[in-house]
């Protein structure tokens, strides 16, 4: 657990340590991590194939999400009222036009559709008919 913490974690904190001015390098590290966004989102869908009694635990699935949603909201409004009490937000930056709302829109229906895809051809374990997924044997019997 601790080594996929430091994975992640290291490399956000070195990128945010390390200074970096040019546009250009900044929109291709941007592209760089939508397209990791995707792979993890493809790869959650495969893994959510895999699960036993994927119907039954759906309802869990579910439940954790909702809660999870609706703890980290009520944090992050919380923490939002706090700061702006402490340290009111005052600056001359002008509001730049925002995308429509209709392509935020289709870009979440794209990302939920790649944890579809994931999950359907998950199902059909095409790339898995050559892995043996099956249980490895131990060397040496668990003794107590």
């Amino acid at each position: 657990m601790f080594s996929g913490l430091f994975i992640i974690l290291l490399p956000l904190v070195v990128g945010y340590l390390l200074p970096l001015r040019h546009s250009s390098a900044l929109k291709l590290i941007n592209r760089m991590l939508s397209w990791i966004v995707y792979v993890i989102l493809f790869f959650m869908g495969i893994s959510l194939a895999f699960l036993d009694n994927l119907a039954s635990n759906l309802l869990a699935i579910l439940h954790y999400a909702a809660v999870s949603v609706v703890i980290i909201l009520l944090c992050n409004i919380a923490a939002l009222l706090w700061l702006e009490s402490k340290m009111p937000w005052r600056s001359q930056h002008r509001q730049e036009k925002l995308p429509s709302r209709l392509a935020m829109a289709l870009e979440s229906l794209q990302l939920c559709g790649v944890v579809v895809l994931g999950f359907l051809l998950g199902l059909t374990r095409l790339p898995f008919l050559y892995v043996d997924l099956s249980p490895v044997p131990r060397r040496y019997p668990i003794t107590q």
